[in-house]
């Protein structure tokens, strides 16, 4: 679950946690971004919900950028 996801995150003092994975049932992420936010207590961790097929770029200096495909190509 988005919880037990934000939870473990938490755990391991990670910066950032990107949701994946989540049924046909949730139609609008907001729902499980809000989800796992609630277990995140003001922690200091960046939260993403990505879709199939979107894109999580990684920085060498630990910049997060997620792409989406769109009409007009990858977009922010």
């Amino acid at each position: 679950t988005a919880s037990g996801a934000a939870r473990t995150a938490k755990a391991c003092k990670t910066k950032h946690l990107v949701l994946t994975h989540f049924g046909a049932r949730i139609k609008d992420t907001d729902e499980i971004i809000a989800e796992a936010q609630g277990q995140l207590d003001g922690a200091d961790i960046s939260l993403t919900a990505a879709s199939d097929g979107d894109r999580i770029l990684l920085s060498n200096h630990g910049h997060i950028t997620h792409l989406v495909w769109g009409e007009q190509g990858w977009s922010i």
